[in-house]
């Protein structure tokens, strides 16, 4: 068990610094649409404006341009269409197109929709199968939602446009204690446990294995 986590945290490792450069873009990109300090400037214009005393302005001009873009597409009533980088057909492409037309039939389309576009502009984006606690007579309880584009690490070795070769990925995000002990009802004693631990001792309990704790 051991020697299992070890080597999933190194896999782990490797996928992360194989996406890094792709990530610091989309992180990039986000802030230029997010333009929260100053980020829709380069670091070395902000850094050599206020060198000169000036205060560079947050007036959101990429947002203001993307979203009309965007709005001009919704309001066109414009159909997606889902093709390969390469220009190949592809059964993958062909079953992303129904998910969308099948969210735009049964959920909230509109949404969807401009959190789609804003991706195709912005960043990266992922969408996953998402399962909800309430159940409508008319549409059941299955929809789809966003996910950021920093949370999935997929097969660095998937060179091919069709899903089934993606032999496995890896999903990074922060959960509640709660939330991980539904993740895994196996171990929740034992995960209780570790949390009155961390609350009587702090985080720094037990043997330090090193590295950064995620």
């Amino acid at each position: 068990s051991y020697a299992r986590i070890r080597w999933l945290y190194q896999m782990f490792t490797i996928y992360e610094d194989y996406y890094r450069e792709e990530i610091n873009r989309i992180i990039r990109n986000e802030r230029m649409y997010w333009p929260v300090g100053y980020g829709h400037w380069p670091a070395y214009v902000v850094e050599q404006m206020k060198a000169q005393g000036r205060r560079p302005h947050q007036y959101p001009i990429i947002t203001k341009k993307i979203e009309s873009q965007i709005g001009s597409y919704i309001a066109n009533g414009f159909y997606m269409k889902f093709m390969t980088v390469n220009g190949k057909k592809s059964e993958w492409a062909m079953h992303l197109q129904d998910m969308a037309y099948s969210d735009k039939s049964n959920c909230d389309w509109e949404t969807s929709e401009i959190i789609a576009l804003r991706d195709m502009f912005v960043m990266v984006g992922y969408e996953r199968m998402f399962i909800s606690d309430r159940y409508d007579a008319d549409f059941g309880n299955v929809a789809f939602e966003p996910l950021r584009s920093t949370h999935v690490y997929i097969d660095p070795s998937w060179k091919t446009p069709n899903a089934w070769d993606i032999d496995n990925y890896f999903e990074w995000g922060r959960y509640r204690v709660s939330q991980i002990i539904d993740m895994f009802p196996k171990k929740r004693d034992e995960l209780k446990d570790w949390k009155l631990r961390e609350e009587y001792s702090g985080i720094d309990f037990g043997e330090y294995q090193g590295g950064v704790s995620r």
